[in-house]
């Protein structure tokens, strides 16, 4: 009797644990849900990309770190890459988006905007936007930039 009582113990300590990782295999797993890449913005037609854009850079010493301002032309390839209809903001959408500065989580600093074809750069201050107009900084200035996509 000990020894029947004694095996079904040993194989009652070898199944159940087997057990325990089978459920881990086959209970369904939660998986978040993705986090959305957009906020959208009262009084648009747009949304805007949930942060601002950076790439990475190297140094003079060799170390790579992200840097978040960059020229026109990285702007621009930065906002096609995300694809899916992103680009840079419109000056009428720079001056929406600097009404509500705060609930999108921008900076009070230059980002780079379009007006037409042309390039522009808006400026946001405490007071609200400050267009600095169209084609006055160059190029090659380097401005914040937050991309944003017409709501479908």
């Amino acid at each position: 009797m000990k020894i029947k009582y004694f095996l079904l113990m040993i194989s009652l300590g070898i199944i159940l644990p087997s057990c325990e990782i089978l459920n881990l295999f086959l209970a369904p797993q939660e998986v978040a849900p993705a986090r959305p890449i957009y906020k959208r913005i009262e009084g648009g037609n747009f949304e805007i990309y949930d942060k601002y854009l950076t790439y990475k850079k190297l140094s003079p010493l060799n170390e790579t770190y992200d840097k978040d301002v960059m020229d026109w032309d990285m702007a621009v390839s930065l906002c096609s890459q995300l694809g899916d209809g992103w680009r840079l903001p419109t000056n009428a959408e720079l001056m929406i988006m600097g009404r509500n500065i705060d609930t999108w989580g921008g900076n009070y600093a230059n980002h780079w905007g379009v007006n037409g074809s042309n390039y522009t750069a808006v400026g946001f201050t405490p007071n609200g936007p400050e267009s600095f107009g169209q084609g006055v900084a160059s190029k090659k200035s380097e401005f914040r930039v937050r991309p944003v996509r017409t709501i479908q």
